[in-house]
This record gives C-alpha cells, structure tokens and sequence, in this order.
C-alpha cells in the first residue's frame, strides 16, 4: 500500500513539472518581450495565414514600451498594455481600416485582447486569459524576423 501510494505521489509530481517550466513573472515578461510570437489559436479556431508574406502574430518590444502591435490576416492591430506581474491588459486597441473578405480571426483576436487580463508562458507558448479561461494562444518565433523600430518624428 506504502508503495502505491508513493509512486502515485511520483507520477503526480512528473506530471506537474512536465507541463514546463515555472518562470517567475520577471522571467515571464523577460521572455514576453523583444520577441515575435506567432498566433496558434484564437478562442477556439485555429489560427491560418490569410497574407502569405506576413504571418498572424503579435509583438511587444522595449523600444515601444507599453504597446503591442499585432497581425491577424488584415489590418495592423496596435494597443497600449498594462503588465503587472502575471496580469496584461491592453486598452486602445486601434486597427486600420482595410477591408478584407475575412476579418473573422482578425476580429476574435480584437476581442480576446480587450478581455485579457493575464497571461502565462509556458515551453514557449503564450497564452492570453481571462482569469482561468484561454483566449488566445501564440509560440515563441524561433525564424529570423525584424520587430517593430519607433519612429521619430524630432528625427525629420
């Protein structure tokens, strides 16, 4: 019985710390930042790539601070966020004004940023949340890409 009940303790533990990596919140924004994350899934569709040059993703880097900018198959999504520890939220969310046949993952990726309120990474997947619930789901970009640069206008 003794042992019964340790290996099932075992397996217990094993499957917690498969599921990856605690990271602290410092090490979670260390990763959240200067990266493009690829989007995977959005509420429950998959993600698919409308514009075959620019894949569906999102990006938050330290030379814009406190503003993400986003792609879903249409418009560049941009908006400011708040990060405290494991809580993000995004407010102005702002999108330009193509029209396109299909905005539907472009418009659930809107959504799901204006009702984050955390977020976690975990084995380079990051996922938005409303409290236990997943809105949205990216993996880290692992290919070569370039992230969004300020523009300065004093620069002119």
């Amino acid at each position: 019985m003794k042992i019964l009940i340790f290996g099932t303790m075992v397996l217990a533990a094993l499957s917690l710390t498969a599921c990856g990596p605690d990271l602290d919140p410092d090490e979670q924004m260390d990763t959240l930042m200067d990266q493009r994350w690829l989007l995977e899934s959005v509420g429950s569709t998959s993600s698919y790539d409308l514009d075959t040059l620019r894949p569906n993703h999102i990006s938050f880097t330290s030379n814009i601070p406190n503003m993400a900018q986003a792609f879903a198959g249409c418009n560049t999504i941009a908006g400011r966020y708040e990060l405290d520890g494991m809580n993000l939220v995004f407010d102005r969310v702002a999108v330009t004004k193509q029209g396109c046949e299909d905005m539907v993952q472009e418009e659930l990726l809107i959504e799901a940023l204006e009702n984050t309120n955390n977020y976690r990474i975990i084995n380079d997947r990051l996922e938005f949340r409303n409290d236990g619930r997943k809105l949205a789901v990216f993996l880290k970009d692992t290919g070569e890409f370039f992230l969004p640069m300020p523009y300065d206008v004093r620069a002119r």
